[in-house]
Order: C-alpha cells, then sequence, then structure tokens
C-alpha cells in the first residue's frame, strides 16, 4: 500500500515537471531525451526541500517530547537536524554531484519498464551539481565518459586485378547525453566490431570490382557508401530483437545504426588507399628502370661517339646505383687490360717441355 502511494506520488511530480508530455512509443525509445530537464531539476529540489523541512520538525518535535522545553528543543534539534543532512549517505539520497567529461545514469525503482520504452526508469544528469528523487539509485558503474572515442582500422584487400590495396581509415564518435542508457546497453566490444566488420563488407564487394589503380580514385565514392550504409535501416534491423522489429515496423518508423547504439558519428574516413609494400617497392623498381632508359639515351645523343654500355653506365653513376674506383676514373683500367693481354699472349707462346721417351 505505501509502495503504491508512493508511486503515486512520484507519477504526479512527474507529471509536473512535464515528463508525461511525451508519449511512451517506440520513436520516443529512440529519439526521446532522457536527459534530465529543468523542469524535472525543480521538482526533485522541491521534493528534496520538504523532506529536509518535514524531517527538522520531526527532528524538533522528538527533542522537545524528551526535554519539555521549547527553547532548547529548537536549539537541540536543528543542531542535530544540520549534523543528519551534512552526512555524505543523507547527502546521496537527495543530490548528485556529477564529475567533468562525464554522464551519470540513475534508476527509479518505482516506475515500470514496458516494451515501448525500455529505459523509462532511468534519466541521465549532466556534469553539475543535481538535485534527484529518493528512489533514484546511482551505482558508480553508471558514470559514464563521454570523452570522444577514436576506432581505427586497417585492412587488406584484393582488387579485380589481384593486386592489394591496404585500406587504412576509422572512425570518430561520441555519446550523446540524451541517448546514454541506449549506449550503456551495447558493449565497447559491440560497437566497434560492428563498424569494422560493415567497413570491411562494404570495401571487399567494392575493390574486388575492378583494378586497383582505378579503386585509388574512388576512395570519395567508397567513403559516401560507407556513411549511407550506416544510415541505412535495412542493415541495423537486423540488429533488434525480434519484439523490437514488430514494434517499429507497425508504427512505420526506422532505425539507423546511431539510434541502435546510442552514439553520434563525428567522423566517418577512409584516409588512405595504398598498394601493398611489396608492390611498391616493384613499383618503384620499375619507373627507376624507365628513368634510367631514358637517361641513357639521352646521354647516347648528347655523345654520338659513345657505346651504349658507356651511356648506361654513366647513367647508373648519377643515379648512384653503382661507383667506380681511382683506377675506373683515372682511365687506367684499360692500361691493366692491355698488359694482362700481352702477360697472356707471352705465356702462351712458352711451349712446355717435352718428355724423354720410355726406355
Amino acid at each position: 500500500m505505501l509502495a503504491q502511494l508512493a508511486r503515486l506520488l512520484f507519477r504526479i511530480a512527474g507529471w509536473l515537471g512535464g515528463t508525461t508530455t511525451v508519449p511512451t512509443t517506440p520513436l520516443t525509445r529512440r529519439r526521446h531525451s532522457y536527459l534530465i530537464t529543468e523542469q524535472e531539476h525543480t521538482v526533485n529540489a522541491l521534493w528534496a526541500l520538504v523532506c529536509w523541512v518535514l524531517s527538522l520538525i520531526a527532528i524538533v518535535l522528538v527533542v522537545l517530547v524528551v526535554s519539555k522545553s521549547s527553547y532548547w528543543s529548537l536549539i537541540i534539534g536543528v543542531f542535530i537536524w544540520i549534523l543528519v543532512m551534512t552526512n555524505k549517505r543523507c547527502l546521496r539520497v537527495f543530490m548528485l554531484a556529477v564529475p567533468e567529461a562525464t554522464g551519470a545514469i540513475t534508476i527509479n525503482r518505482l516506475v515500470h519498464v514496458t516494451t515501448a520504452d525500455p529505459y523509462a526508469n532511468q534519466r541521465v544528469y549532466p556534469v553539475g551539481l543535481w538535485f534527484k528523487l529518493p528512489p533514484e539509485q546511482v551505482k558508480d558503474g553508471l558514470f559514464i565518459n563521454l570523452r570522444i572515442v577514436s576506432q581505427p582500422y586497417q585492412e587488406d584487400f584484393p582488387a579485380g586485378d589481384d593486386v592489394v590495396l591496404a585500406m587504412r581509415g576509422g572512425f570518430i564518435y561520441r555519446s550523446p547525453l540524451e541517448l546514454l542508457p541506449r549506449y550503456v546497453a551495447v558493449d565497447d566490444t559491440v560497437i566497434n566490431g560492428s563498424l569494422v566488420d560493415m567497413t570491411t563488407s562494404l570495401l571487399l564487394q567494392e575493390i574486388v570490382q575492378g583494378p586497383a589503380h582505378v579503386g585509388r580514385g574512388k576512395v570519395k565514392e567508397w567513403q559516401d557508401a560507407l556513411l549511407a550504409m550506416l544510415g541505412d535501416t535495412t542493415t541495423a534491423f537486423p540488429m533488434l530483437r525480434a519484439q523490437e522489429r514488430d514494434l517499429l515496423l507497425r508504427q512505420g518508423l526506422n532505425a539507423n545504426f546511431e539510434d541502435l547504439f546510442g552514439i553520434d558519428f563525428i567522423s566517418v574516413l577512409i584516409a588512405d588507399a595504398d598498394y601493398e609494400m611489396e608492390y611498391q617497392k616493384s613499383l618503384n623498381q620499375q619507373a627507376r628502370g624507365l628513368l634510367l632508359e631514358r637517361r641513357a639515351n639521352e646521354i647516347k645523343d648528347r655523345h654520338p661517339a659513345m657505346s651504349e654500355l658507356d651511356a648506361h653506365n654513366v647513367a647508373l653513376l648519377e643515379f648512384g646505383l653503382v661507383t667506380k674506383n681511382i683506377w675506373e676514373l683515372s682511365g687506367a683500367t684499360p692500361l691493366f687490360n692491355t698488359l694482362g693481354n700481352s702477360l697472356g699472349q707471352w705465356l702462351s707462346g712458352i711451349t712446355p717441355p717435352t718428355q724423354p721417351p720410355a726406355p
């Protein structure tokens, strides 16, 4: 009986605070803000003031009955009331302090949860000092970090010509205060894993449709397609429970990933689409060979008397691919070649001694 009376009083307080102005439909479950309003905070402050005044009157009356003195009952009663009300446990019943970059969620045990709004018993408090209702419970795990979250990804995908593209990018998102209960209901690994899986699925389907050099020019197009996928309701619908899907379909409403996970995307980027490292090395070698050939032809055209081999050697020297020693640069190598050839001819003219016949 007392619980029903308390529930009725808190419903009246909620009506005074304007909490029932928005109907509880599947739309309110995702789009209705669970952030405490100014009217609700005013009602909470009035509740705290009424409870504090009643507690003061009760303590003074008890002291009056014991002391039989109006003067001392007032002095002692106020002193006892100050000691009780300044206790941390008593303050936590009516007040809530939320630190910086944090949002707090309270759970009201006197409010029933329905399938139309599974978070109807939760209220979100931003940074600051707030009044709350006594039935609203605050747990340590419901102080949620509101800092911006960055989820990078890096995957290799084979293109249509079997050339591998290394894709790099990431998601930057945050949790809005008004949808904090939905964000708390989903684990971080589920959010980040789902975003990476969606990106992998999209890029894999797009990259295999053409050669790698064509795909590198479609980064902006793929990024727009990824944004469209994040806003696509058909992708998010299978992740909902069957009961939630039926409610949304009957109401003709949709849900995207931001509504599903309770997040706001700040940035969705495909930062780079480059060839894998081994293929890049081979391309660099091929480009260097073409430049070397072009430079050798220029040297040969400028010096017609120079052989093609010498022109290539000079080009190799310019590119720093080979080095020459001091003998080669001073022209002493032909001299050593001549001396070597002469020594070889002289040695070839010496006939070995004949062996005497066997007796």
